[in-house]
């Protein structure tokens, strides 16, 4: 069971936007029927992107005064997670503590609730401190001098490539707290945003979000150094960046095979009173063991081709670099050896303590939810249960991988669990004829064992509704349409 989190006083879901917050009064109870939270008020809004546009949307929470919620550290504002997209429903919570077991100095706390608005379930989520939920972690006092500037108007653009607030006084230096985020161009361009561009990529500041223009200025002429020397392959660059931070976040992003490294959602901060560039927190984690379709299914290749997998322009190549530097890829390896023991545990009991956690939640989330439209279903699978035995697949070829990319030689887990049933895999052409396969359970297709299309056309899931590039095991019974990527 998890946290339940009620919202009343009025409040109807429809009546929330992304835009403007709206009050709302809260209750709390704990997993056991206690409470956890003395009822009061709170303030709701929506957030998102692409998230905001499905039928089951997240929202930020933001209180008076700082708090206790569901577990975590005190603040004043919380996100909800619809965790629409992740069949499991656990990536996000999973990883974010997954970086910390691994020894990252900033990471994300969560945890799981049961969400009703106005007496209406709504569904699970996940509860999560915001990334910049408690910048005095990294030394937020020398901050503070920095925003004793005088500001001015703002958020201004200006012909560099600077988006921030005009200032009375000169900043000389970035000795403060930044928590930096690279995403894409929309994002970056969205209202209220601060932040830099840098040839073709664009990050947004979080923190402080009245960034003056010379802090940002000065911000980027630091990642333009960064950027130069790690493209160089300069063992300089160590000197601006924090290694093991960069190792450690690469390592837990390529364990998870995360579709959005150096793409979007990519963050890094800056402590107080130190030079270096830190890697974290990690974020956005949704999509990760092969929870996205195509080509994002094939668990041996690595993250640093990611831009030729996606046919990307803007996404920041720096792991690619510097995994090609040998003073880089041996942190990288002896960081591997250190944090393999956590990824072995999770992967052969851990995983299935989330999923015994959650089990009877996203029970009533899958139904709550049922007919709900969105641009793809969740997940490859109809069942949870096979969803469940995917990712342990996921995760037992993804150690494998990274065993084989730093040589390491110790006994790989017991493999995936199997059993004696038997599967249908049915093709259906456009004229309506059939092809169908019974295969074992776990069944790996390959290219030789799939039936053709029909002319011009490839196979589309008759789950997630997009085109299979690389078919999944065989969990279940399965469907395939012959059709068109446009289709």
């Amino acid at each position: 069971y998890t946290t339940a989190l009620r919202l009343d006083d009025g409040v109807e879901a429809t009546g929330i936007t992304n835009e403007e917050y709206i009050g709302s009064a809260i209750s709390v109870t704990d997993a056991d029927g206690r409470e956890e939270l003395t009822p009061g008020k709170v303030l709701i809004k929506g957030r998102g992107n692409t998230t905001w546009d499905t039928d089951k949307q997240p929202y930020i929470l933001e209180f008076d005064e700082k708090t206790t919620l569901a577990g975590l550290d005190r603040g004043s504002k919380f996100i909800l997670l619809a965790e629409h997209f992740d069949a499991p429903k656990i990536l996000n919570k999973m990883m974010f503590d997954l970086f910390r077991a691994a020894g990252m100095y900033y990471t994300i706390g969560a945890s799981f609730c049961d969400l009703y608005v106005n007496g209406v379930y709504r569904g699970m989520y996940t509860v999560c401190e915001p990334v910049d939920h408690s910048p005095g972690n990294l030394g937020q006092k020398l901050q503070k001098v920095n925003r004793e500037l005088g500001l001015g108007t703002g958020p201004v653009d200006t012909a560099d490539g600077i988006k921030a607030f005009t200032a009375d006084k000169a900043a000389d230096d970035i000795t403060g707290v930044y928590i930096i985020e690279k995403d894409g161009k929309d994002y970056y361009n969205s209202k209220g945003n601060v932040g830099f561009t840098l040839d073709e990529y664009y990050f947004s500041v979080k923190y402080p979000n009245n960034l003056t223009v010379d802090e940002a200025k000065l911000l980027k002429a630091r990642f333009a150094k960064i950027d130069e020397l790690i493209k160089k392959k300069d063992p300089a660059v160590f000197e601006y960046i924090d290694r093991d931070s960069f190792a450690i976040r690469y390592l837990l992003e390529e364990f998870g095979w995360g579709l959005d490294a150096g793409v979007t959602s990519w963050y890094f901060y800056y402590r107080s009173g130190d030079p270096r560039l830190y890697a974290g927190p990690g974020w956005d984690y949704d999509g990760t063991f092969g929870e996205s379709n195509g080509e994002f299914l094939n668990y041996n290749r690595s993250i640093t081709e990611i831009a030729d997998i996606r046919g990307l322009t803007d996404m920041l190549m720096w792991d690619t670099y510097l995994m090609e530097m040998p003073e880089y890829r041996s942190c990288a390896a002896e960081k591997y050896r250190n944090i393999r023991p956590l990824l072995v545990e999770l992967y052969e009991t851990g995983a299935d303590r989330y999923f015994d956690k959650v089990f009877d939640s996203v029970m009533m989330d899958s139904i709550r939810w049922s007919g709900s439209e969105s641009l793809f279903e969740q997940g490859q699978y109809e069942e949870y249960d096979s969803s469940r035995r995917f990712l342990k697949f996921f995760m037992y070829h993804r150690i494998e991988f990274l065993d084989r990319l730093f040589e390491v030689t110790a006994a790989m887990p017991e493999e995936p669990e199997t059993s004696d049933a038997t599967h249908t895999v049915t093709f259906i052409y456009n004229d309506g004829s059939r092809k169908t396969l019974t295969v074992k359970d776990g069944t790996e297709l390959k290219d030789k064992d799939i039936p053709a299309p029909d002319s011009g056309c490839c196979w589309i899931s008759g789950h997630t509704r997009t085109p299979v590039t690389f078919f999944p095991p065989v969990y279940e019974d399965m469907e395939m349409y012959s059709g068109t990527e446009e289709q």
